[in-house]
């Protein structure tokens, strides 16, 4: 019996059968920590949301200290870019902006080996529309940090969608004034998932 054409007649299926049962037996699990805002037009002349028609959903994932934002929003103006930030407060009273409890300046600070280059460690970025009126964003961070009730959690903090466009760098460069000349066209909170 030639044992070299036995091994290779032999059927590879069962060569990999063990492998095969070692990978299925068990799923791999993930820690992911879940936040999301349900996002409301608000009225122009006052901080007040408008009925209870929600534009979009901001989604926050936290895995292995990295937060990731998924913003997505419709029935906005074709072609416009709105300034997305973090602030503390609620729709109805709108505070300062979200920046870990600190007055420090994140402008040359370095998020995940980039540089921040925006003021606040809660100014998120600009969001621009297409011509079909939505809008999306996505923006990873180690900055942030959801339901560990220390300084980097956003947990309970506002979502603004202010009405135009912010110039990031020019805050942090120039001197120019945060959100100056903006208003806060949308918002909502942002609230933890809780998994079952």
């Amino acid at each position: 019996m030639n044992i070299k054409n036995t091994l290779l007649s032999f059927p590879v299926r069962y060569l990999l059968l063990p492998i095969w049962l070692i990978s299925c037996d068990k799923p791999v699990e993930r820690d992911i920590t879940l936040a999301v805002a349900g996002i409301y037009p608000v009225s122009a002349d006052s901080i007040a949301v408008i009925g209870s028609t929600e534009i979009g959903k901001a989604v926050f994932a936290q895995e292995n200290g990295v937060v990731t934002l998924t913003l997505n929003l419709t029935n906005l103006a074709p072609g416009t870019k709105h300034a997305v930030r973090i602030l503390t407060g609620s729709c109805e009273q709108p505070g300062t902006f979200w920046n870990q409890q600190t007055s420090a300046d994140f402008c040359r600070e370095k998020s995940l080996g980039r540089n921040w280059v925006k003021r606040f460690a809660g100014d998120v970025g600009n969001l621009s529309v297409d011509e079909s009126g939505a809008g999306s964003l996505i923006i990873k961070t180690d900055f942030w940090s959801i339901g560990t009730s220390d300084a980097m959690d956003i947990t309970g903090s506002l979502l603004a969608v202010y009405d135009l466009p912010a110039d990031f760098s020019a805050e942090c460069f120039q001197g120019l004034s945060p959100g100056t000349g903006l208003t806060i066209a949308a918002c909502g909170t942002i609230d933890p998932i809780t998994m079952p």
